[in-house]
């Protein structure tokens, strides 16, 4: 957004000027630009070969619904929905 501060800088009439900077910085109150990570969900990705751990994601073979991982015995995996 700093490149529209430089062009409403360049505008003569005072007036005009004025006004454009209270509708950005309206703008920028109501509206928020570049990335927002905390209203993102994180994407789920099966990662080969990468171990599981508490509270991570699941996909089994067949399924196409991830499940979280709730425990972790050895070589048993509790997870949402079922076992792993």
């Amino acid at each position: 957004m700093a490149e529209i501060d430089d062009l409403v800088r360049l505008v003569d009439d005072d007036r005009l000027r004025r006004d454009l900077e209270q509708a950005v910085k309206k703008l920028r109150k109501d509206r928020q630009f570049g990335l927002v990570f905390e209203e993102h969900i994180p994407e789920v990705l099966a990662l080969p070969g990468q171990p599981l751990e508490v509270g991570g994601w699941a996909l089994r073979s067949g399924l196409s619904k991830p499940m979280q991982v709730l425990s972790i015995d050895r070589d048993t995996a509790e997870v949402s929905g079922g076992g792993v």
